[in-house]
Parts: C-alpha cells; sequence; structure tokens
C-alpha cells in the first residue's frame, strides 16, 4: 500500500534518533553504510532518490518485462556515492546479463564498456572521485555529506515502513552486499500460517533472484518459497527475532549490524541486530522458517492486533465516540 506523503518537514523521533546512530557510525573510520527501501511505499521511489542525490539501483529484475514490479520492489542505496546515470537505469536486465564475457560477441562487449565509460564519466561530473565506484581512491567519502545523504533519505521514508540500513566494516563491498540481498530476496515457510507476512506472488518471486542465484524448489508438501519484504521494517521485527544462530548468521551475510525503525504498534524505536559473534557466512540461497518460528510469528502478530484495537477503543473513547460507558 502506498502511504501518502507525510507534511510534516521535521524529522520523526525515530528517525532523528536513528540518524544521531548512523550519523556516528559514518564517523567512524572504516564503517560502510548501505539501505535497501521498500518501493512499493511510494508511487516513484527512483525519482526520490534522484532528487536527493543518492546511488540507488533495484534489487528486482524485470519479470516478463514489467516494470511495476521493479520499480514496486526493494532498492540498493548507497548513501557514499552521488546518483548518477546507472545502465539504464531501473533496466537491469539484458542479454549479457545471462551469459559470462567470454560468450559475448565483440558488439555485446563493446556495448557493454561504452555503458561503463559512461557512468564513470558521470561519476567522475557528478563530483565523485571513484567514478561511480570504477576508480581506485585514498579516500573515503567525506562524513559530512554521507551524513546529509543519510538524513535526505530518511526524510524520504520518515514515517513509513520503507528503510532497512546494513552496516559493516571495510570488507562489506557494494557489489557483496548487493549479491547477498538479492540472495535474501525469498523465504521458504512451512505452508498455511502467516503467509500473509510475505509476498507468495510466483511472478515476484521469479523476478526477486537471478537465475544463477536460485536454488532448488523446496518440497510441495515442506514448504513454499515466498518473497522476503527486507526493506520493510514491520516484516524485519516479525522475522529477525526469532531466528536461530545459524538463520541470522544467513541473514546478516557480510553485515554486522542492521537498524531500522518498525511502526508503533511493532515497538517503534530504533531496533538494532547484531550479527552472531564468531559466526562466519552462511550458504546460499532464501532462509527457511519451521512451524516453532512461524508459531513465534503468529504469537507477535496476535498481540500487534491487540494493541491496534486497544489504540482504536482509546481513540473513540476520546473523541466522545459511541464506546462510552
Amino acid at each position: 500500500m502506498i502511504d501518502s506523503q507525510p507534511k510534516a518537514q521535521d524529522l520523526s523521533n525515530a528517525s532523528q534518533a536513528l540518524l544521531a546512530r548512523l550519523s556516528d557510525i559514518a564517523s567512524e573510520l572504516g564503517r560502510r553504510i548501505f539501505a535497501v527501501m521498500d518501493g512499493a511505499r511510494f508511487d516513484n521511489l527512483p525519482s526520490l532518490l534522484r532528487e536527493a542525490d543518492v546511488s540507488h539501483r533495484p534489487l528486482y529484475r524485470h519479470a516478463g518485462g514489467d516494470y511495476a514490479i521493479v520499480a514496486g520492489g526493494p532498492w540498493f542505496v548507497d548513501p557514499s556515492r552521488p546518483a548518477v546515470m546507472e545502465l539504464g537505469e531501473g533496466v537491469v536486465t539484458s542479454d549479457d546479463d545471462q551469459v559470462g564475457d567470454g560468450d559475448l560477441s565483440d558488439e555485446l562487449l563493446q556495448a557493454r564498456a561504452a555503458r561503463l565509460s559512461e557512468i564513470m564519466l558521470a561519476g567522475l561530473s557528478a563530483g565523485d572521485p571513484s567514478g561511480s565506484g570504477m576508480l581506485p581512491v585514498s579516500d573515503t567519502p567525506r562524513t559530512a555529506t554521507v551524513i546529509a545523504r543519510l538524513e535526505a533519505l530518511l526524510k524520504i521514508a520518515d514515517r513509513r515502513s520503507a528503510i532497512v540500513f546494513w552496516i559493516g566494516d571495510e570488507t562489506m563491498t557494494e557489489e557483496g552486499l548487493f549479491r547477498h540481498l538479492r540472495g535474501i530476496d525469498r523465504i521458504i515457510i512451512p505452508r498455511g500460517p502467516a503467509s500473509d507476512v510475505f509476498d507468495g506472488d510466483r511472478v515476484e518471486i521469479e523476478a526477486a533472484a537471478a537465475q544463477e542465484d536460485a536454488p532448488e524448489s523446496p518440497n510441495n508438501h515442506t514448504g513454499e518459497m515466498v518473497v522476503f519484504r527486507h526493506a520493510d521494517p514491520n516484516v524485519m521485527m516479525q522475522v529477525f527475532p526469532v531466528l536461530d544462530e545459524e538463520r541470522a548468521l544467513r541473514l546478516f551475510g557480510p553485515a554486522d549490524q542492521i537498524f531500522f525503525t518498525p511502526d508503533a504498534v511493532w515497538g517503534g524505536g530504533v531496533k538494532r541486530g547484531r550479527r552472531p559473534a564468531g559466526g562466519g557466512l552462511v550458504g546460499r540461497g532464501p532462509l527457511s522458517l519451521d512451524r516453532d518460528m512461524i508459531e513465534m510469528i503468529e504469537d507477535v502478530r496476535m498481540q500487534a492486533s491487540r494493541r491496534k484495537v486497544m489504540a482504536y477503543l482509546r481513540c473513540r473513547s476520546g473523541d466522545g465516540g459511541s464506546l462510552r460507558s
């Protein structure tokens, strides 16, 4: 559902607190901050990100040429770089995406080189000394610039359930995290319960990950594969606390912290997830939840539903509605 743009120009208390935490991290030497935003919460998220001058690209690929799925899916955002024209933004699937360099024709190789050169020059012209990440640079992005872009992102996402931040050290590269996030775009759950937490649309599942990332389909009798909306803080608030150590390590991938601000009914405030200590990278492919985990999610959802009802009743009573005794 697309939320209406809030009228308030100031950040909410939760977003202000999150900005303070992220600003401290951005000031630390060797720390990297990326974000994933939920395009389904906006009429045109790419346009907003271009206006904010923040580098972005979709995590979903085209599904049957339907760009609406791409635009409404998760978007990978790098606040350390400005927005530049990247590979014909939004069009991330082409003939050469499906084959290796050795299988490309001379014409396709020349076209790819021309596109990369255009991106590099655009990045340099926009003030990015790395040429959109293609040139080595000795200095990290200026802290003030990164913090300004973080604030711009939070203003876009404020009072929405639409952004999750992924934090790591200098070993967490943009491409490494991008591939990891595409690898967890899907999740396997037992059939039936809590399926409405996720999106079971098979077309979106096809869009959510590249062919080379796709694992074998789960047994139809044991589970179903659905889209994992990891750009939605409310979904993350439901899923993250139920994970065991192995699944948590799979969720984090190369990141060591995750920050998000769920809606008040899901606890509100700034939430931080920390990678389990001492664990390495765990596998590839989607996460999987067992029935016990799904039951815990159902319990949390029931509590949230009760809080919504109580808030509604208090509101009606306070407004002089028909609920007075």
